[in-house]
């Protein structure tokens, strides 16, 4: 495998509906992502009520940031103690239709090794400074310009 290959991630393809009419935007789903040991993330989507022809939907791909950022925190906590570096995230998330906002997204970190107390408070701590994780806590202003095409 080339050396490039290896942060690679792999997409489980959605089934396409039989009518692209038909798909609706999911109000809640999951995503899986694994890393092994040789630093490759692989994402399984888990969303079969809500199939996409076009793959992930916006949403999936915040949550999907959210997970590869938070690895890349766990790995480094993992590998500064020499501990085995596979681990796994899964990642619910709810969107509020009503609202047009995502609700809340839940992660859950399995790391393959029992750690002590101190070492699960300093790995929380790093999963904090996760920049992606601080955006969605509102720590990051984003301005949205809109730009006109005008005529001449």
């Amino acid at each position: 495998m080339m050396e490039s290959e290896a942060n690679l991630v792999s997409v489980s393809p959605p089934s396409v509906p039989t009518h692209p009419g038909d798909a609706k935007p999911p109000t809640s789903g999951t995503l899986v992502l694994l890393r092994r040991p040789d630093g490759q993330l692989r994402l399984d989507a888990h969303d079969p009520h809500h199939p996409s022809a076009l793959g992930l939907r916006p949403v999936e791909h915040l949550v999907m940031a959210l997970g590869g950022c938070l690895s890349e925190f766990a790995v480094r906590f993992l590998e500064r103690r020499q501990l085995p570096t596979t681990l796994r995230l899964e990642m619910h998330w709810k969107v509020s239709v009503q609202q047009c906002c995502i609700d809340d997204i839940q992660v859950r970190l399995h790391v393959d090794t029992p750690l002590d107390e101190m070492g699960l408070q300093t790995l929380k701590r790093m999963l904090d400074q996760c920049p992606v994780h601080k955006a969605l806590h509102g720590n990051v202003q984003v301005s949205v310009d809109v730009i006109e095409k005008r005529e001449t």
